[in-house]
């Protein structure tokens, strides 16, 4: 699922990037897809806020929103290959 610039959401199929469907959500005032899941939170001019995800699937948590673990980059100055530029 994709949400475009007009507001609509895209069905994409995850297999072969062919899109499947546009779909007319409504009118909304912000929206964003959730580029480690599924999902696409929309918020209406009200201020309604909604999940929408494909039919059939799976529950989310809320780990699910959150981004990948990713190692951490050594510190500025340290050099991990100490003695390297030495020889």
């Amino acid at each position: 699922m994709l949400l475009c610039h007009d507001g609509k959401i895209m069905l994409v199929r995850q297999e072969t990037g062919e899109k499947q469907a546009v779909v007319d959500v409504g009118p909304i005032a912000r929206g964003v897809h959730n580029v480690w899941t599924d999902a696409v939170m929309v918020v209406s001019q009200r201020g309604h806020v909604r999940c929408i995800r494909p039919k059939n699937a799976p529950p989310l948590t809320l780990i699910d929103f959150r981004p990948p673990a990713v190692a951490n980059p050594s510190p500025e100055g340290s050099d991990t290959d100490a003695g390297s530029e030495n020889e």
